[in-house]
């Protein structure tokens, strides 16, 4: 359940993603972080776009559970395995 006392907070979007602890949280930032570096990276290299920074950290949940549960339907989408 994704409804706990973290979540990742994508600066840049100002996203909050829902983490069951600490530890899970703090491994999705990294994950998200070197994802987005390379991801910045080859956009740089191949299509010379400089996308903004928009680093994720590990942050206490601000909302209720009932809005955490909405958003663990997202974990789903995770294509790139940061979020777990």
């Amino acid at each position: 359940m994704f409804a706990r006392d973290w979540c990742l907070h994508i600066t840049g979007p100002d996203d909050l993603i829902p983490m069951p602890d600490y530890a899970t949280a703090d491994r999705a930032a990294t994950r998200f972080n070197r994802w987005w570096q390379d991801y910045r990276a080859l956009r740089k290299e191949q299509e010379d776009v400089d996308l903004p920074e928009a680093p994720a950290i590990v942050r206490p949940w601000p909302y209720d559970t009932g809005h955490a549960e909405a958003l663990a339907a997202l974990r789903k989408d995770d294509q790139d395995g940061w979020l777990s």
